[in-house]
């Protein structure tokens, strides 16, 4: 898990992750919204950013839509698959 402050530095630690070549998910944080394509690049199995959750969560509530909690547990979890899934699901409004 990379969750520093600085992106980049969670980049460099997904990709030294990966250069072990060990079996194991990888988890980086972006706290700067950014920052999220440059750090899809190396390909973690999640994505954690809270300013993009955090925006998609406002624009909700500000357009009337109902938050479900399960909906928000599914939405982050379910990404830990796959590196596609991970460049989807979490920062819809990104693209």
């Amino acid at each position: 898990m990379a969750l520093l402050d600085d992106d980049s530095e969670n980049a460099f630690v997904i990709l030294a992750a990966k250069e072990l070549n060990v079996k194991a998910r990888t988890v980086a944080a972006v706290n700067n919204a950014k920052h999220l394509n440059r750090v899809r690049r190396v390909h973690p199995d999640m994505i954690i950013a809270p300013q993009v959750l955090g925006g998609e969560l406002l624009t909700s509530m500000l357009l009337g839509e109902r938050i479900d909690v399960k909906d928000i547990m599914k939405h982050l979890l379910g990404q830990a698959g796959t590196s596609a899934s991970s460049e989807t699901q979490i920062s819809k409004k990104e693209k």
